[in-house]
């Protein structure tokens, strides 16, 4: 079998690329990793993480005190930190200004918050991550899980329902979630599938509402949203998790709506970006030699392509032979081999199995 732009020939020996603008080995020492293949969790989504939006107040900030806060916005969606982290921690000067290609205002709806506007800034994305490895500010790949989230809310009369697209918490929600550079899937109350299951099944965390929501579901976690409005304030009480592992609950009381949803994004920007974030020391480009097992149908070959071309972490790569159910290719990474092993073993879509030989590295598909 070999690919030659995107199609699929029968032959033993592969010798052709993908993704490939040059391919200098030079005198870099090539480890070989050994892979295995897992379709069902390839896909996860490539956000686009060079522009955010940040809640301004035009008439009381200066417009550097809006870029900041925007730029600050963008940074928190490339690191997968906290805004709040971000401006205690790093040093966002005007050197950061350099990198913005470009503004706009957005207002907000008419009954949210009618001093506040959203600053929509965008930047030059190679120039802002050179900024970011020179702050040590640790970058979170683009490759990113999906979440699906489930919001009811409880009114004044202790009625309960499912929140509609323009309801007030979904509006904020769902936008912290976009700034924050978190893929989203939001319950639609008109899904026929779903019409079994009640908004007491999202409040109390029903099990199999859960169970249902993740065989269903090519996603990362489940977000099960409870709000209530008490009068003079809210609350709310969330359930995260993702498959084989403990509801993770957490309750908390606000006042206001936008930052009590903001508080909730960041809580899930938190766990998202967990173990996936990668340090300014981790980036020193390597070749390696891959050698991916258990690619026995067409349709996981394809799997392998489309994963191999989206991965953040792959500049280019050369696949050079195809034997039986083994695929092997070199390729060009951004980091160091065991942070690209780590990475590549956190998204779940190969299993890694040490060797105990040499530089070589083992991986195992997960069925």
């Amino acid at each position: 079998m070999s690919l030659h732009g995107g199609r699929v020939e029968n032959s033993k020996n592969i010798f052709t690329f993908r993704k490939f603008n040059s391919f200098i080995i030079g005198s870099m020492k090539i480890f070989v990793i050994l892979l295995f293949l897992v379709s069902s969790n390839i896909d996860a989504a490539n956000i686009v993480t060079n522009q955010s939006a940040s809640l301004v107040v035009p008439s009381e900030q200066t417009l550097w005190e809006q870029q900041r806060q925007g730029l600050i916005a963008v940074l928190s969606m490339k690191s997968g930190l906290s805004q709040r982290t971000i401006q205690a921690e790093y040093d966002v000067n005007e050197n950061f200004r350099t990198a913005i290609l470009r503004t706009y205002m957005e207002r907000l709806p008419e009954n949210m918050n009618g001093d506040k506007q959203w600053l929509n800034l965008t930047v030059d994305e190679m120039k802002l991550q050179q900024l970011m490895l020179e702050q040590r500010i640790p970058i979170w790949p683009n490759r990113r899980g999906e979440v699906f989230v489930w919001v009811v809310n409880e009114s004044n009369d202790q009625s309960l329902q499912h929140a509609k697209n323009d309801a007030p918490a979904v509006y904020w929600l769902s936008r912290w979630f976009k700034y924050l550079g978190i893929p989203t899937q939001f319950y639609d109350a008109s899904a026929d599938d779903l019409l079994n299951f009640k908004p007491e099944d999202v409040r109390f965390l029903n099990p199999d509402l859960i169970d249902f929501i993740q065989a269903n579901n090519e996603i990362s976690k489940v977000l099960l949203v409870f709000i209530k409005d008490t009068g003079n304030g809210y609350s709310y009480r969330y359930g995260l998790t993702e498959t084989g592992e403990q509801v993770v609950i957490k309750n908390r009381q606000f006042i206001d709506l936008s930052a009590g949803m903001l508080s909730l994004a960041n809580d899930i920007q938190a766990a998202m970006a967990d173990d996936q974030r990668l340090f300014p020391d981790e980036f020193k480009p390597s070749t390696v030699s891959l050698i991916i097992n258990d690619i026995n149908s067409a349709n996981k070959m394809l799997d392998l392509i489309s994963y191999l071309d989206e991965h953040p972490l792959i500049d280019n790569y050369l696949i050079n032979q195809s034997i039986g159910e083994q695929v092997q290719l070199m390729a060009e990474i951004k980091v160091l081999p065991d942070t690209f092993v780590a990475f590549v073993e956190k998204e779940g879509a190969l299993i890694h199995q040490p060797l105990t030989i040499g530089s070589s590295i083992l991986f195992k598909i997960a069925e």
